[in-house]
């Protein structure tokens, strides 16, 4: 949870193959229906395996990084 949130803090978003690699791969299966969720409603862009805030949700960011503590 603190890893997605303080990776999206970052322009540069966060590297889910990185995080896989350096925890254990549940953690991603876990966060993906969040991530995909998300996605399809436009708040969070990705590119390969980086996800990143997209620039709408730049405002409201603390709603979506909410998503990943609960």
């Amino acid at each position: 949870e603190e890893t997605m949130f303080l990776g999206l803090r970052k322009r540069s978003g966060i590297d889910l193959a990185l995080v896989s690699g350096r925890y254990d791969e549940r953690i991603i299966q876990k966060i993906e229906p969040k991530v995909r969720a998300l996605e399809n409603a436009g708040l969070l862009c990705r590119r390969g395996s980086v996800v990143c805030l997209a620039p709408e949700a730049l405002l409201i960011s603390n709603e979506v990084f909410r998503e990943f503590v609960e």
